[in-house]
């Protein structure tokens, strides 16, 4: 590696627990972002063998996709649905609606993809969602009336070749040729195209095992349900950045224990699908606290990472120079924390935040210039000690994608090439960038915070996110209160109905900001979670979680699962 500065991208792959307590699918992200995004982000690394990356996983996300494979199996085997309405309608194992409201949701489902990048490049797919929206879009639009079974048939086709990822549409025949075929998609058809889905989902944790195997990747983890871990420990925690904002009256009770408990079921479940124990963690959202992080090094994780202003906060409060702080020389190498074995890593926002949310405006050959001239900036700064240190640029593996011309596929494959053989540059995984510090800078303080803006607002401190708080609060000691009442079997059922409940997404959506639409589904969906917990304690579900706690009224939602900004 000699002097090259290192480059270590870190994929975060990861999606909530769309699943009701029914066990049906309630949105369709998960299956739809594996044939987009997360095979293709195999299929980048795989026809770049000399790049390297960190691929991060959630273990929700790993549930429900094994959870997928197995109910796709059993469709292609005996025709059983899937429980995933899309899915099911495009297969025909569920009958389309024939009223009117039933046949405009289905139409409303094939909507959400971003226009520019996933609807006007397939000019069928475009005909068909033009014709109806032309007529003014909406519960009571009269084109609606004369939408035939074939209409809606075709429109589901090719709402799911447009969510295909363009290595997909390469390799696979079944996709050319129903793309080649237009329209009048039979039976035979959609159960060829339900079968390249199934297959695709099926192989991914092979593949990236795979990855994995030969060096290429490394896999880390994310505690079991996605939650805010100094959140859990301490909701005091968020005062550390935002002093004046106001918190729930009650503290979440046990919240070690269940930390523990999210440890415990994600490193359980990553050994089973890949047979080892990971090295690292992102924890969600990059929200880390310093009884967070010693819990993960009693744990045996040997990194840790996070975003740039929860570094600056915590180096400031270490004592570090105020100059060398402003030249960022400290963010581009794992930090020790204490006596503890643990590394910390953080984000560079920057770099991090332009694949997100810029770049995707840009030329591929553009972007990536921009980036790997940043870099070498980097780079040269450091001299000859550019081999120690490490640029890492973590953000969501799926969401940037579907904003970028071609999912992506130009500027990923521009910088993949430009990075793997680059003289003075070198991708790293985090482990490797660990190994190459050879004396890392200490930390003695680290202030709570997250990659969003280093605080934890986004998940605490507002009338609706403090009310969420508290009816969890709620359940949790309703749940303390029978604990040692209950055997083993049913305690597991429980803990495991309360890890959907803690997750940090349904936090992150209560905001008068964000869509409508998201908003209610996610708001939805909590409440359902909390419901059955109840349930499932026997008791019937508190008369307050019939009612939402907040409501959206943001912009309109316009790709698949709304790019999440800061």
């Amino acid at each position: 590696m000699g002097n090259r500065l290192g480059v270590a991208l870190l994929w975060h792959l990861h999606q909530p627990y769309y699943k009701e307590p029914d066990g049906r699918y309630r949105l369709p992200w998960v299956y739809l972002h594996a044939i987009k995004d997360y095979a293709e982000m195999a299929a980048h690394l795989e026809a770049h063998p000399a790049a390297k990356a960190t691929v991060n996983w959630t273990p929700t996300l790993l549930t429900q996709l094994s959870d997928y494979a197995v109910r796709l199996a059993r469709f292609l085997d005996h025709g059983e649905p899937v429980g995933d309405r899309l899915l099911d309608w495009l297969s025909g194992a569920v009958p389309l609606p024939e009223d009117l409201e039933g046949r405009r949701q289905v139409v409303q489902a094939c909507r959400r993809a971003n226009p520019p990048t996933m609807v006007h490049p397939h000019p069928h797919f475009h005909h068909l969602l033009a014709w109806v929206e032309e007529g003014g879009f909406g519960c009571c639009c009269e084109r609606l009336r004369y939408l035939n079974d074939q209409f809606l048939y075709d429109l589901l086709t090719w709402y799911h070749l447009a969510w295909c990822g363009v290595s997909l549409r390469q390799k696979e025949p079944t996709l050319q040729r129903l793309a080649a075929q237009a329209a009048a998609f039979s039976g035979e058809d959609r159960r060829a195209l339900v079968r390249v889905i199934a297959e695709t989902i099926a192989t991914l944790p092979e593949r990236y095992r795979r990855l994995a195997e030969r060096g290429q990747i490394e896999l880390s983890l994310t505690p079991y349900g996605h939650p805010i871990a100094p959140l859990l420990l301490d909701f005091a925690a968020a005062h550390e950045s935002r002093p004046q904002d106001p918190l729930p009256e009650k503290n979440y009770p046990g919240g070690a224990e269940r930390l523990r408990w999210h440890l415990d079921a994600g490193f359980a479940l990553f050994e089973e699908l890949f047979g080892f124990r990971p090295n690292g963690l992102w924890p969600a959202e990059g929200a880390i606290c310093e009884r967070s992080l010693a819990l993960f090094a009693e744990y045996g994780v040997q990194w840790c990472a996070s975003g740039e202003k929860v570094w600056f906060a915590s180096a400031q409060a270490s004592g570090w120079d105020t100059d060398y702080l402003a030249s960022k020389h400290g963010l581009f190498a794992p930090i020790a924390w204490r006596d503890q074995p643990l590394r910390l890593f953080f984000r560079d926002d920057g770099l991090s935040d332009m694949i997100g949310f810029t770049y995707q405006h840009w030329r591929a050959e553009d972007a990536v210039e921009h980036l790997v001239a940043a870099l070498e900036r980097i780079a040269a700064s450091y001299g000859a000690e550019a081999g120690e240190h490490t640029v890492l640029i973590a953000l969501d593996g799926e969401n940037a994608w579907e904003y970028y011309p071609n999912n992506g596929w130009d500027f990923l494959t521009l910088l993949y090439e430009r990075l793997s053989h680059h003289p003075k540059l070198v991708m790293r995984t985090v482990s490797e960038a660990v190994a190459a510090r050879h004396e890392p800078n200490r930390l003695e303080r680290v202030r709570a915070g997250s990659w969003v803006q280093g605080n934890l607002a986004t998940w605490i401190g507002s009338d609706a996110k403090n009310r969420a708080w508290a009816a969890l609060v709620a359940l949790k000691e309703a749940i303390d209160a029978r604990w040692a009442t209950w055997d083993e079997a049913r305690r597991a059922v429980v803990a495991q109905q309360l890890a959907y409940c803690e997750a940090s997404d349904w936090f992150w959506w209560f905001a008068d900001h964000n869509p409508l639409e998201a908003v209610t589904e996610f708001d939805f969906l909590f409440r359902a979670h909390l419901a059955e917990a109840y349930r499932l304690l026997g008791s019937a579900p508190p008369e307050a979680l019939a009612q939402p706690f907040a409501t959206g009224g943001g912009a309109a939602e316009l790709g698949g699962t709304m790019q999440r900004a800061q």
